[in-house]
């Protein structure tokens, strides 16, 4: 009869079969703070609402806030999912998932105005919005 063979603890995995997640944060400390300040920075997606009809400029500002949004939540969700993959034992690396997930449904939430309110522009004035520099990238 073969024996059933159990995976050693996480503990005891070689360093070379381990993912390398010091490159997006050295610690779960320094997860912790980042993602506070991507929560926190979420919340000035309410000072562009309404306003993007006004200018290219604003358009511009709003896009580059978006992808900054999501880059950073990027590298949080990157950092959580695995740290929650490698031991699913762990209970911090499960909440940690947990709450990205919650956080970052919650930000797509406070987004999600931002389509509707690009096409309800007319297309004239969009078509004039896009010949300007601010839009060129």
């Amino acid at each position: 009869m073969s024996q059933v063979k159990a995976l050693p603890p996480r503990s005891k995995a070689k360093a070379s079969d381990c993912w390398d997640l010091g490159k997006l944060f050295r610690s779960a400390v320094e997860w912790e703070k980042t993602f506070t300040k991507w929560t926190t920075k979420a919340k000035g997606y309410e000072t562009f609402r309404s306003k993007l009809h006004e200018s290219a400029a604003t358009i511009a500002k709003v896009m580059q806030f978006d992808a900054d949004i999501n880059r950073i939540g990027e590298a949080l969700a990157i950092y959580a999912y695995h740290r929650a993959s490698e031991d699913l034992s762990h209970s911090d690396s499960q909440g940690r998932k947990g709450r990205f997930q919650h956080a970052a449904a919650q930000i797509a939430q406070a987004a999600s105005w931002i389509h509707p309110e690009l096409l309800a522009i007319s297309p004239k004035k969009i078509n004039r919005f896009l010949q300007s520099k601010e839009l060129v990238p």
